[in-house]
């Protein structure tokens, strides 16, 4: 039968796929160069393992491995993929590109396994830079985050949104920072590649910078999860097509949250508001806020922006993030190899209601065992 590359397929026709009666998983792995350049199959060498991804993690994807082949570790990447088989069609879905870093071997094993772990591409951009660093005044934001990937010696990037085309409105600069091996507190700490492009990013609303399922750096505007809409239904009242395991909880948490913010543009305006001050107030002393409490919770956030425009835009954000209460959903389902990065879902219990969610982690087995997600809703 045919492989066909997953992306060449309908989302219906993968949704399909993923949810067949009966499936078939396999796996394995390509040798890639540091900027992705194919260099061999590394299928025959891999007995297994898994990977994962966490929205909150500095480098979001991690992989474990079990290898029977020694590799140039540090120059080499890996490229796990799984394929998915109804019958019909048989299609692959590459999982990550990965930088390996800590194999070990269990001595006197036939055949030798390196049992490793490893990241993702922003492993790559999390080198310190090592002398300063600085962006001129005027330049785009695309042009500056092109020079800052191509500084660091990777290829790559995709950025996507027109906020990239404003330009700083003063001289960025990342000055040289030692460590200070005689203090563990240390707060200000040698200038990696991957923080100068993510306060590049912070500065136009962008998301952190992140890399996908075929290695790419990708670079896109913030958009809210309650405004985009859903890539899969997971529905658990559909006997027929479900792929949700029994193992589902909820959980609730409502934070003390601020209801009075003023935001700060560190990098421009004249230190008033509209020009360099952004407040927005939700207190109310007599009535009470929509928590009831009438003291003032004040938050005073300083933000590195484009532009007045930008600044507001990162401050509803903040906002937004401030004030919404979690709700949690840790559930597993079949195998589910197109998982990204935030990805939004529908999720439909009759236990819990339809709802709206956004994925903050997940874990897939290689082997097609079941995977393992947290949601949040949106």
């Amino acid at each position: 039968m045919t492989v066909v590359d997953a992306s060449t397929l309908s989302l219906s026709r993968r949704a399909a796929l993923i949810q067949a009666a009966s499936l078939e998983v396999d796996f394995g792995a390509d040798l890639l160069d540091v900027n992705l350049g194919y260099l061999d199959d590394l299928s025959a060498d891999v007995a297994g393992g898994s990977v994962s991804w966490g929205l909150y993690n500095t480098i979001h994807r991690t992989v474990s491995l079990s290898l029977s082949r020694v590799l140039n570790w540090g120059n080499e990447l890996v490229a796990p993929w799984m394929t998915l088989s109804d019958g019909e069609i048989t299609a692959r879905f590459p999982v990550g590109v990965f930088s390996l870093t800590t194999p070990q071997r269990t001595v006197g094993e036939t055949p030798e396994l390196y049992e490793t772990t490893g990241y993702d591409r922003l492993y790559l951009l999390s080198r310190e830079v090592g002398e300063d660093y600085s962006v001129a005044s005027g330049v785009t934001y695309r042009q500056a985050l092109l020079d800052v990937f191509a500084d660091a010696g990777l290829s790559g990037a995709v950025i996507d949104g027109a906020a990239a085309d404003n330009t700083l409105p003063v001289l960025r600069e990342w000055p040289l920072v030692p460590k200070d091996q005689s203090d563990p507190d240390q707060t200000d700490t040698p200038v990696t590649w991957l923080r100068i492009v993510n306060d590049l990013l912070r500065a136009i609303n962008f998301r952190s910078c992140w890399s996908d399922e075929r290695g790419r750096f990708r670079c896109q505007a913030y958009l809210e999860p309650s405004s985009r809409g859903p890539s899969f239904v997971f529905d658990a009242d559909d006997r027929f097509t479900t792929i949700l395991g029994e193992y589902r909880t909820v959980s609730q948490d409502s934070w003390k949250v601020p209801n009075r913010w003023v935001f700060r543009w560190s990098n421009g305006g004249t230190g008033v508001e509209g020009d360099g001050i952004y407040t927005v107030d939700q207190s109310d002393v007599v009535g009470g806020d929509v928590l009831g409490r009438t003291l003032v919770w004040s938050s005073v956030v300083d933000y590195e922006a484009a532009s007045q425009a930008k600044l507001v835009e990162l401050g509803d954000r903040r906002v937004a993030d401030d004030k919404r209460v979690s709700t949690v959903f840790d559930v597993t389902t079949g195998p589910f190899p197109m998982a990204g990065h935030a990805d939004v879902f529908t999720y439909t219990d009759a236990a819990v209601g339809s709802r709206k969610v956004a994925a903050t982690s997940w874990l897939i087995p290689l082997d097609g065992g079941d995977v393992s997600w947290q949601w949040e809703r949106v």
